[in-house]
Protein backbone atom coordinates (compact mmCIF):
# COMPACT_ATOMS: atom_id res chain seq x y z
CA UNK A 1 0.00 0.00 0.00
CA UNK A 2 1.12 3.31 -0.92
CA UNK A 3 2.04 5.70 1.66
CA UNK A 4 -0.37 9.09 2.02
CA UNK A 5 2.15 11.35 4.11
CA UNK A 6 5.56 10.02 5.20
CA UNK A 7 6.09 9.04 8.72
CA UNK A 8 7.11 12.22 11.48
CA UNK A 9 10.47 12.79 12.15
CA UNK A 10 10.17 13.16 16.02
CA UNK A 11 7.87 10.08 16.19
CA UNK A 12 10.79 7.56 15.16
CA UNK A 13 11.75 6.65 18.31
CA UNK A 14 8.22 5.42 18.88
CA UNK A 15 8.40 3.25 16.40
CA UNK A 16 7.68 -0.64 16.95
CA UNK A 17 10.71 -2.89 16.58
CA UNK A 18 10.95 -6.25 14.58
CA UNK A 19 10.63 -8.58 17.38
CA UNK A 20 7.81 -6.86 18.81
CA UNK A 21 6.14 -6.67 15.33
CA UNK A 22 6.46 -10.95 14.83
CA UNK A 23 4.65 -11.27 18.19
CA UNK A 24 1.66 -9.64 17.42
CA UNK A 25 -1.07 -10.33 16.18
CA UNK A 26 -2.69 -8.99 13.16
CA UNK A 27 -5.58 -7.04 15.26
CA UNK A 28 -2.98 -5.70 17.72
CA UNK A 29 -0.68 -4.16 14.80
CA UNK A 30 -3.26 -2.54 13.06
CA UNK A 31 -4.47 -0.87 15.71
CA UNK A 32 -0.90 0.68 16.12
CA UNK A 33 -0.28 1.63 12.66
CA UNK A 34 -0.80 5.42 12.08
CA UNK A 35 -3.87 5.38 8.96
CA UNK A 36 -2.20 8.20 7.20
CA UNK A 37 1.31 7.20 6.69
CA UNK A 38 0.47 3.02 7.84
CA UNK A 39 4.02 3.13 10.23
CA UNK A 40 3.50 0.79 13.02
CA UNK A 41 4.47 1.80 16.47
CA UNK A 42 4.76 0.46 19.82
CA UNK A 43 1.62 1.79 21.02
CA UNK A 44 -1.32 2.65 19.95
CA UNK A 45 -1.48 5.91 21.67
CA UNK A 46 1.79 6.54 19.65
CA UNK A 47 -0.50 5.79 16.34
CA UNK A 48 -3.73 7.97 17.42
CA UNK A 49 -0.74 10.89 18.02
CA UNK A 50 0.67 10.38 14.66
CA UNK A 51 -2.80 10.09 12.79
CA UNK A 52 -3.17 13.34 14.68
CA UNK A 53 -0.34 14.92 13.38
CA UNK A 54 -1.07 14.38 9.84
CA UNK A 55 -4.65 15.45 10.03
CA UNK A 56 -3.77 19.01 11.51
CA UNK A 57 -1.23 19.24 8.67
CA UNK A 58 -3.83 18.16 5.88
CA UNK A 59 -6.26 21.06 8.08
CA UNK A 60 -3.50 23.92 7.81
CA UNK A 61 -3.04 22.46 3.76
CA UNK A 62 -6.82 23.12 3.49
CA UNK A 63 -7.16 26.56 5.18
CA UNK A 64 -4.62 28.48 2.87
Amino acid sequence: MRRKHAPPAEFAGRRAKPDDLRSWSVPDRNIRTCFHCRTTYATAADATRCEQVHEAADDRTRSH
